[in-house]
């Protein structure tokens, strides 16, 4: 093995481990996983070329049984134990998305699961999923999958007229060429889809590949690989640190640290003092690259799992021992190499009893690998249908009740009367939690600049005019607004997207550029009621501080205010994330109070301060939430949360009664 494609990976797998342990620290860390492709096309075309070059005849089944002895008694071995663990000792919320991505993960189209239920800002809060980082290892066996079968049959076709090579550099050049065009048009139109698919990414092993296939190596002094391999380095370093997960990736964007990877690879071993071969060839290093793969087998489940074995969904381990939990992904990937990777893999110091077991021709590899395969995608298939009978049963139960429209129930429990009178149980059951979030379809993507509008209650032109505006906190309300508007003969439009705050100056520029064509439409609409809320405390979307996000919302509103329309400031929700709770569902389900610190809960609303300065009414329901500086996750016997800081449509539509007072002044 080449010592710089070894050093390589040591940096790829470092900058994935430390940006899933702590995203803030290098926010751009998921470029790593692009490294690995890079080098994986490079390696993979080179073995492949090289047996088409030899005298015998390639061999598919061959290649495959050695892709399988590499790659597959390590991760079903993964899949294996996350799959027990779950079934053992996790709470049942979790089983229904685990068991669906551990069989995703089992036949490797996780990227194509991850890619289809992918909601980018609504997903926040959700608890990850232990296997979620088999998106990469479900592309990478794709390419496996079809890569030698493109380049035999262009070997093929080539060599009727004498130019097998050429043909096969052709081929990969255009495939290389399309995929990242397809790239660049995906990553603008549908971002969450872009980072997942295959397509999206197979020009990062096509570029790999090409280099194997025309200059694996420079032919050039030693003082301008050197430099040409700093340069290389500097790229990936430089993504890792600059980019986040706002940027849109991949795309144009991706040619960073994929040219980074390709100017390392090509620059070979450089001997010199001042060559990063220096450091690269350091023991450590050659290590961590030797067990990079393990390494990112282990790390992800240990840092999703270990918090919640140890102290349940919403217990979130400090600094320290997340980074223990990390370091111990170390001594277990050496362990897993030696005593799973290279038995299989027929080299490595093991020798006797495991070596022995472990088939070699490559019929029983391969049945074997089906065997495993199905052995998880098993474990899988029990906890999602397990969880699945609940959550429809849940489903129906919800939907009685929701028709039924009882009194006494949610906020409602609150008024005069309703003492002694809360039902028994929870609704929604935290199994369904998650989905109980209404009206997705009218709230744009975070990605996406397009204004959606949608319109309920009275279309009589002489309707009171109400619109809603603002991010997912926002939304949120729409359970108790679509009720007060049939109640009251509303003609209620929404103006809607995730992460992105109605204001002037904030948010990423696809939300700005929404907010100008929401301010125009309000503006030609001339609404008589302006609602909006925003989600407290995160710089709303842009990192601003305090005034300036002051100073954002008060642009917005002081034009509408001017023109005489009456705007609502809705304060924001306590939200359980920032008082320690990630997974309130979870956490009722478990049986524990889950009742979070108000003080906490609810940090200092600029949207509150906004309208103290330009004259909005300002409608805060902390009451209707929070008693005595507390605030529990089940009210009147609704659960209040769906997720670390959304609430339920079920306790929105139970907050009617008491918005509509607030709505009515």
């Amino acid at each position: 093995m080449r010592r710089e494609l070894q050093a390589l990976r040591a940096v790829a797998v470092t900058l994935v481990v430390v940006y899933h342990l702590e995203p803030r620290l290098l926010p751009g860390g998921y470029v790593g996983v692009d490294v690995f492709f890079v080098v994986s096309g490079f390696l993979i075309t080179l073995h492949i070329s090289r047996g088409l070059a030899a005298d015998a005849p390639f061999s598919l089944l061959g290649f495959y049984a050695r892709r399988v002895r590499r790659l597959l008694p390590a991760s079903l071995t993964v899949l294996l134990v996350v799959g027990v663990v779950t079934l053992v000792a996790l709470p049942q919320t979790l089983w229904n998305t685990i068991g669906r991505e551990l069989v995703s993960a089992a036949f490797y189209v996780e990227n194509w699961t991850l890619a289809a239920t992918s909601v980018d800002y609504l997903a926040a809060g959700s608890h990850a999923s232990p296997v979620q980082h088999f998106w990469s290892l479900s592309v990478e066996e794709q390419f496996y999958a079809l890569w030698p079968l493109l380049l035999l049959a262009a070997s093929v076709l080539g060599a009727k007229r004498g130019r097998a090579r050429g043909a096969v550099i052709g081929a990969v050049a255009a495939i290389t060429v399309i995929s990242l065009a397809y790239s660049v048009h995906q990553t603008q139109q549908s971002p969450s889809w872009a980072y997942f698919v295959t397509p999206t990414r197979a020009w990062e092993f096509g570029l790999g590949g090409l280099v194997a296939l025309t200059v694996p190596v420079l032919r050039a002094p030693a003082w301008a690989r050197s430099a040409l391999s700093w340069t290389g380095l500097t790229a990936i370093a430089g993504s890792a640190a600059l980019l986040s997960g706002e940027t849109p990736f991949p795309g144009f964007i991706a040619l960073v640290p994929v040219l980074g990877a390709l100017a390392v690879i090509m620059s070979g071993d450089v001997p010199g003092r001042h060559s990063p071969s220096r450091i690269g060839n350091l023991r450590p290093v050659q290590f961590i690259g030797d067990i990079s793969y393990s390494v990112y087998l282990w790390h992800w489940p240990l840092i999703v799992l270990v918090p919640v074995l140890v102290g349940g969904p919403s217990y979130e381990l400090p600094i320290p021992l997340r980074v223990a939990v990390v370091a111990a992904a170390i001594p277990i990937a050496w362990l897993s190499k030696e005593y799973v990777e290279d038995p299989f893999r027929g080299g490595g110091p093991r020798r006797g009893a495991a070596r022995a077991a472990v088939p070699r021709g490559t019929r029983p590899v391969l049945v074997g690998a089906v065997a495993g395969m199905l052995v998880v995608g098993g474990l899988g298939g029990v906890a999602f249908g397990v969880s699945q009978a609940r959550i429809d049963s849940a489903q129906a139960e919800l939907t009685r009740f929701t028709a039924a429209d009882l009194p006494c129930v949610g906020a409602a429990s609150l008024e005069a009367g309703c003492a002694g009178r809360t039902p028994d149980g929870v609704v929604p059951d935290p199994m369904i939690a998650t989905r109980d979030a209404t009206e997705q379809n009218c709230q744009q993507a975070a990605a996406r600049a397009e204004v959606i509008r949608c319109e309920y209650g009275s279309d009589a032109p002489s309707s009171t005019r109400v619109a809603l505006v603002g991010d997912s906190h926002a939304n949120q309300w729409m359970p108790a607004l679509t009720r007060i508007a049939q109640e009251r003969g509303w003609r209620l439009v929404t103006y809607v997207k995730s992460g992105c705050a109605y204001a002037v100056g904030l948010g990423s520029a696809n939300c700005q550029a929404f907010n100008r064509e929401v301010a125009e439409r309000l503006r030609s609409e001339t609404p008589d009621v302006v609602i909006t809320s925003a989600r407290s405390g995160l710089g709303y979307g842009s990192h601003a501080d305090t005034a300036a996000a002051v100073r954002g919302f008060a642009a917005a509103w002081e034009p509408l205010i001017a023109a005489g329309t009456q705007v609502y400031a809705l304060a924001d929700t306590p939200e359980p994330e920032k008082a320690g709770l990630s997974d309130p569902p979870s956490c009722v389900a478990s049986g524990d109070t889950c009742t979070i610190s108000e003080a906490r809960a609810l940090p200092d609303d600029a949207l509150v301060m906004a309208a103290e300065r330009t004259g909005a009414a300002v409608v805060d329901l902390r009451d209707s939430f929070c008693f005595d500086g507390r605030c529990p996750s089940v009210i009147g016997g609704v659960l209040v949360y769906r997720d670390s800081n959304h609430i339920t449509s079920v306790y929105a539509r139970s907050l009617s009664t008491v918005l509509g007072r607030h709505l009515a002044g």
